[in-house]
């Protein structure tokens, strides 16, 4: 089965070959060919693309001043530079703040301003008359400073222009009033303008009026459009600052009439804080701190009194336990003996005493000297007096 199948394919390829030639080897130096050139291309692309130069694209607020420290002015609208190098930047700025330069100004003296010897300050030394001014570092920057590293910085936030009319060598107010009046022949302005009397007494008028509908007008409702007006001329009025807060509280009886009072729909809420002791109303247990030390001393004392009674009691029985422990001079031993003499009856068998049989001296087995009658009467047997004691001794002098 497999041997027809195989001469069918030989057929075919000797049929393909007388028809097409042989073909097939030329092929593959012609496809070598096309990938060598394309490779070439895409090289000669990459090449073309990697020296196409960096664009910087930077966005500035051009604001023109006259000296330093002078307030800056809002701009009208900010400048877009696309610049391919640094010394394309510098030529578009150049461009860009020509009609705002005049001639320059520099100081040979700290009181004596001088002119530049150029009518227009030319493209080499307009420096002098540009800052940068970076809102972010909080920095300024002059034009020589510029590199490509900082306008690629630059391109992501905005800087300020800052063009002076007579260069920068102008540094503050005074040295720019001693220009006007030197170079330019001008006077200065004066510094505060005056205001007329009138005028500020419409300015504080005003005020007082803001102020009284600022406090009021939530439950005034003024009759009137001059109701608040009248008010504010009488708080004017008033000689003395006490007497025109009193009368700024609250309008007065005359101008009653000129004003709906009207509910206060958020009343204020009543401060928690006290100030003083907290009396009885201000806690919740109904004790003020002035309860509560008199309660704490009450305490003390009764503390006190426990302490000085329990220190009686024990002097009490220290001293009844001296007494029982001591001995009367003058009670003969003999007597004694014979008070105790059903005791000493109590011999064993062998006649030894207690004690004896081991070889130790008797123990002496007699009642102590002195006897304790309790009194019934009085339940507290440590006070002495609530005692009768007798000694043994008086007892057989009354029996002789």
């Amino acid at each position: 089965m497999d041997e027809p199948r195989t001469h069918t394919l030989e057929v075919e390829k000797l049929i393909m070959e007388t028809i097409l030639g042989d073909t097939a080897p030329e092929e593959e130096p012609a496809n070598e060919a096309s990938t060598d050139h394309t490779t070439e291309t895409q090289g000669g692309e990459e090449e073309g693309e990697s020296k196409e130069p960096r664009v910087y694209t930077n966005e500035f607020a051009l604001c023109k001043l006259s000296f330093h420290g002078q307030k800056r002015e809002i701009p009208a609208e900010n400048v877009v530079i696309r610049s391919t190098s640094v010394e394309e930047f510098v030529d578009q700025i150049f461009t860009l703040v020509k009609p705002h330069l005049q001639r320059g100004v520099y100081f040979p003296e700290p009181d004596r301003p001088c002119w530049f010897e150029n009518e227009l300050p030319t493209k080499e030394d307009f420096g002098a008359f540009i800052q940068f001014k970076d809102t972010i570092q909080k920095r300024t920057w002059r034009l020589e400073n510029v590199d490509e590293y900082m306008l690629l910085r630059w391109s992501k936030r905005l800087i300020y222009l800052q063009v002076y009319a007579n260069s920068t060598n102008i540094h503050s107010r005074a040295m720019w009033d001693l220009v006007q009046m030197e170079l330019f022949g001008v006077q200065p302005e004066s510094k505060k303008a005056t205001v007329s009397k009138e005028l500020q007494d419409e300015q504080r008028l005003q005020s007082t009026i803001k102020k009284l509908q600022k406090f009021h007008q939530s439950y005034l409702v003024p009759r009137t459009d001059d109701a608040f007006e009248l008010w504010a001329r009488l708080v004017m009025q008033q000689p003395s600052k006490l007497k025109r807060d009193i009368c700024f509280d609250s309008p007065p009886k005359e101008l009653l009439a000129n004003f709906v009072v009207v509910g206060k729909e958020n009343p204020k809420k009543r401060s928690c804080t006290i100030s003083g002791p907290a009396q009885r109303k201000h806690v919740e247990d109904g004790f003020g701190f002035e309860d509560e030390v008199l309660a704490l001393r009450h305490t003390v004392s009764q503390i006190k009194d426990l302490v000085e009674m329990l220190d009686k009691r024990v002097e009490l029985l220290e001293a009844k336990s001296r007494g029982f422990r001591q001995t009367e001079d003058g009670v003969p031993i003999k007597k004694r003996k014979q008070a105790t003499v059903e005791d000493s009856e109590e011999v064993d068998e062998g006649g030894q005493e207690m004690g004896q049989e081991n070889g130790e001296p008797p123990i002496d087995v007699a009642s102590p000297l002195l006897k304790v009658e309790d009194n019934f009467d009085d339940p507290d047997p440590l006070i002495f007096e609530d005692m009768i004691v007798k000694e043994e001794y008086d007892e057989i002098e009354s029996d002789g």
